[in-house]
């Protein structure tokens, strides 16, 4: 609830933008403070069942290259790149919902795309430690998840702490200033985990949420 802008603020949902309604402040809005947004059910699902099965034939035909040694905790996960026209009207339909969003949110009048991954989560995942999707420190870099099925709280869905973007004292592992192997250094992490772990929201979405 607290990181979702719904779809229907933004006219029929169907995915094609309205630059005459004020769904997209919120949003902004909703991004800069949590550092994400979740726009529920944005697209429509017979172009998100049509990517999912292009996904998983490719996948099955060897056709799609292995990002995994990429990933944290590789185990029971796959990371494996698409081609961009394979996904194209998905990324289009996106595209267009979320123009007057990513125009404002990144500040820029136009975007690029710079890779287009599917990321495939098998039973037996081990949880991964909290860190940062975007590990560039630059506000005009984001990554988007398209659901292309749902997502249930208790079958690993991204986790998301409100705000921790702002903490540029934060390393990669959302640690703020943990360092050192020592007791006290030990003792700070896992109170800071803990702390983590009891801010954090799981973002259980369904098929075609962004």
């Amino acid at each position: 609830e607290e990181l979702c802008v719904s779809a229907g603020e933004a006219g029929d949902g169907s995915g094609a933008s309205d630059e005459g309604s004020r769904w997209w402040p919120r949003a902004v809005g909703t991004f800069r403070c949590n550092g994400a947004v979740v726009f529920p059910s944005l697209l429509p699902l017979q172009a998100i069942e049509a990517l999912r099965g292009r996904v998983v034939a490719l996948q099955k035909g060897g056709g799609l290259e292995d990002r995994s040694p990429t990933i944290r905790s590789p185990m029971c996960r796959e990371l494996r790149g698409v081609p961009m026209d394979d996904a194209r009207e998905v990324l289009e339909l996106a595209g267009r919902f979320l123009a007057p969003f990513l125009r404002e949110a990144l500040r820029h009048e136009t975007q690029q795309l710079l890779e287009c991954n599917a990321l495939v989560t098998r039973p037996g995942a081990e949880d991964q430690a909290w860190h940062t999707d975007v590990s560039v420190h630059d506000e005009r870099f984001v990554a988007v998840q398209i659901a292309l099925g749902p997502v249930a709280a208790n079958q690993g869905a991204l986790e998301v702490v409100p705000g921790t973007h702002l903490d540029v004292s934060s390393d990669d592992s959302g640690r703020a200033g943990a360092g050192g192997v020592g007791g006290g250094a030990l003792s700070q992490a896992r109170s800071q985990e803990e702390e983590m772990a009891a801010r954090g929201i799981r973002v259980a979405v369904p098929a075609g949420s962004v």
